[in-house]
């Protein structure tokens, strides 16, 4: 079988001719990072990206964010990692979206550099949409409820003494009611 001599310089043929193991754990790590990412589960190659988002040598203190419907809280540790880490991240993201005045960084950029009104309404969310958004994490964590549905949206401040989290102050920075 005679090779187009441009493929005989690609990495995978240079690796299989090399090694027919390394080929074949090369070969299973695409296709399974194909799959995982057709299915939207990319996260399965992260479970520690949020290892390394607080320097402890400049402070002690974190912070954490839950969500209640109708006074219940909406679990989401029982979730594969890779669900945990998207929801807890998706609702720090919202939080600051709210803390920041329901604006994003984006729009206040885009604000600067005096961009024109259709890129701005094409890029950012409408904010019809985004109040609802508790609701998406909701249904996405696979919690029910019942409408009319009464939102709360709840910030954990910490401390860390001895190698332990102390919880130091806790607070609705959200409440919304849906019909």
């Amino acid at each position: 079988m005679q090779f187009n001599p441009a493929l005989k310089q690609t990495f995978l043929y240079r690796l299989f001719v090399h090694s027919k193991t390394g080929f074949g754990v090369v070969l299973f790590i695409l296709i399974f990072y194909s799959v995982t990412f057709s299915k939207r589960m990319g996260m399965i190659f992260f479970p520690y990206n949020n290892m390394f988002t607080v320097d402890f040598t400049k402070t002690n203190q974190a912070f954490t964010y839950a969500v209640k419907i109708n006074g219940e809280m909406i679990p989401i540790t029982g979730n594969l990692y890779w669900k945990k880490d998207f929801l807890e991240s998706s609702l720090t993201t919202y939080a600051e979206y709210i803390e920041n005045g329901y604006t994003l960084y984006l729009e206040n950029y885009l604000e600067s550099k005096k961009a024109s009104n259709s890129i701005v309404k094409n890029l950012l969310p409408q904010k019809e949409l985004a109040a609802k958004w508790p609701l998406w994490f909701a249904r996405f964590a696979h919690h029910s409820y019942s409408m009319p549905a009464k939102i709360e949206i709840l910030q954990y401040n910490y401390v860390f003494k001895d190698g332990k989290a102390v919880l130091t102050d806790s607070g609705s920075i959200y409440k919304n009611y849906f019909k």
